[in-house]
């Protein structure tokens, strides 16, 4: 009897800026000179055509890249408010296609906490979608200034629960182009999930590195606003979050160990246009586990560690 598949977190892809993107607001409006301004999105974002977003000075916007809600994975994004007045943030769940799945304005007390299930939100506006992104825009009113959050992603397909958890992204122009890192050792490939935080759609290369091994190198397009998750190392067809490991075996050396691999991601749009996410599946006989490692965004590091075997 196979042990059931576990997901380890790889790395967050995070390049710290200071706003997301939001998709535009359908009408026009000309200025006094005649001229029409930059669309705007929730909380003034404004988006260049065919570039990504920008912020106005003050935005507090921030980007949750993937949510999974689907069989054995639950996502529940959690809010705290660290002020001492209530406050309120708009939430925006956009699906795999980049269409907007559930909205809705939730109330957050004075120096307290709220957890939102994606998947209820999902259900309560009639959505299917399974993945995808889930935009925070904290009041602006000046009090949504001390919230904070964080995705909580929760895998029940293994023996005992296995949590996933990242920090927020506010990607921005200033960011680079290219995103960097590195997968432990696991069964199958590395998995990433690359959301788009532009007006319109891009292509982003994915590079795959291991010791010995040749190089794999893929192009995936992502729609506006979207989000693709997708084998970083492979073009296997069919959902690579349904883990079997008779049928994703992992990169082997000469003496059967499994390797690590080195993850690259470069977009063909303006720098700040995408948001990325990684996975590496994992099962063992002795137990579940998962981790969190280092990450790169161009050439800076972000260091975050969590290690759990359960």
């Amino acid at each position: 009897m196979k042990l059931p598949a576990l997901f380890v977190l790889l790395l967050a892809l995070q390049i710290g800026s200071e706003t997301i993107a939001a998709a535009p607001m359908p009408q026009q409006i000309q200025n006094a000179d005649g001229q029409t301004p930059p669309p705007k999105g929730p909380q003034g974002l404004s988006c260049a055509p065919g570039g990504a977003c920008q912020g106005e000075p003050g935005s507090l916007t921030f980007l949750l890249p993937l949510f999974i809600s689907k069989s054995s994975f639950k996502s529940t994004a959690v809010l705290v408010n660290s002020n001492s007045v209530s406050t309120y943030v708009d939430v925006t769940v956009r699906d795999a296609g980049g269409d907007v799945a559930a909205q809705q304005r939730i109330d957050i007390a004075a120096r307290n906490q709220v957890q939102i299930d994606i998947g209820d939100l999902l259900v309560s506006a009639h959505s299917n979608a399974t993945r995808g992104s889930v935009q925070i825009a904290p009041a602006a009113d000046g009090t949504g200034i001390g919230v904070i959050g964080q995705m909580s992603i929760t895998y029940s397909g293994s023996t005992e629960p296995n949590y996933i958890e990242y920090e927020p992204t506010r990607p921005n122009p200033n960011n680079s182009p290219v995103q960097r890192a590195v997968a432990d050792a696991g069964h199958g490939s590395p998995i990433v999930g690359i959301t788009s935080v532009a007006a319109s759609a891009q292509n982003v290369t994915i590079q795959c590195f291991s010791t010995g091994a040749a190089a794999f190198s893929k192009t995936v397009a992502v729609p506006a606003w979207g989000t693709v998750v997708t084998p970083a190392c492979n073009s296997t067809a069919g959902d690579p979050l349904d883990f079997e490991p008779s049928q994703n075996s992992p990169a082997q050396d000469g003496q059967g160990h499994g390797l690590a691999r080195g993850i690259s991601l470069t977009t063909d749009a303006p720098p700040g246009s995408y948001a990325a996410f990684g996975l590496a599946p994992h099962w063992t006989g002795s137990g579940s586990f998962f981790t969190v490692r280092s990450l790169q965004a161009g050439w800076r590091t972000n260091l975050a560690s969590h290690s759990a075997l359960v």
